[in-house]
């Protein structure tokens, strides 16, 4: 139990359920099974962090819960009655895999009591867990294993995804994906020799320009890769421009021999 805080516990909650309109401190030790000190200290704590209070008196001191008691209970019992979800099963992981308390559960998941209560309560109402509360050599504990009910629901729940493994695996593909852009193409003339008799070369491979010299396979400076991109960009206009010119000189020689052969019917 986080003794030394007034953070909320699973084992807080576990006492504060037991607390009834008949509670007193001398009787309570029996009903979380501890010694009358420890039920006193538990119930001294409780007081201190706001969601008990207790009548001092000669005779039998009576306990109840605080406003701030009963909140905390309400939002409790209204958040176990949801369905469990992902962190639940978390911990019903951790659980299995041999965390039995809540303080060994919240250092196994780097996980805040007061929150880790909240799961541990909903799975106790899912009747997911069962819990034994008893006295040790470290003193009054509360020990946590898996039902049968919980084994079955970790059994059929999705096997968590390995994030390391994605993690790891993400930036090779990313890098293969990235060289595959850059990799050279296969030339038309060797396309179409690998392409056997009979075979025509694919649209593709008929397309493909051929491969530059070897000297231009090794990678260019930045200097050289602009002029590539300039001379490109000039090829690729020039080629625009002939295009355009063939086809204006293929559209006057058009009509050059419609207006002869109009001319020779008149």
């Amino acid at each position: 139990m986080a003794d030394g805080t007034r953070e909320l516990t699973f084992e807080d909650l576990l006492v504060l359920k037991r607390i009834d309109a008949d509670t007193v401190v001398e009787r309570f030790s029996s009903k979380i099974n501890a010694s009358f000190f420890e039920a006193a200290n538990l119930l001294g704590k409780l007081k201190l962090k706001g969601y008990v209070d207790i009548e001092a008196s000669p005779g039998l001191s009576k306990v109840w819960l605080t406003e701030g008691g009963k909140t905390i209970m309400n939002v409790v019992e209204s958040r176990a009655a949801e369905e469990t979800d992902n962190l639940d099963l978390t911990v019903l992981r951790a659980i299995s895999g041999g965390s039995n308390s809540a303080p060994s559960i919240s250092k196994t998941l780097n996980l805040r009591h007061s929150d880790l209560a909240f799961h541990l309560y909903r799975l106790l109402a899912h009747d997911l867990i069962d819990y034994t509360m008893h006295t040790s050599k470290a003193g009054w504990e509360v020990t946590i294993a898996m039902t049968e009910a919980g084994f079955n629901k970790l059994n059929s729940a999705p096997a968590p995804v390995q994030v390391e493994e994605q993690a790891e695996q993400k930036p090779a593909a990313m890098a293969g994906a990235f060289m595959n852009i850059f990799k050279p193409r296969q030339p038309a003339k060797e396309a179409k020799r690998d392409a056997g008799p009979g075979r025509a070369p694919a649209i593709a491979e008929a397309l493909a320009p051929a491969l530059e010299p070897a000297a231009q396979s090794k990678p260019l400076t930045a200097e050289e890769l602009k002029r590539k991109i300039i001379r490109e960009k000039k090829d690729t206009a020039l080629r625009k421009w002939v295009n355009l010119a063939g086809l204006v000189l293929l559209l006057l020689l058009l009509a050059s021999i419609v207006y002869l052969y109009l001319k020779s019917q008149s």
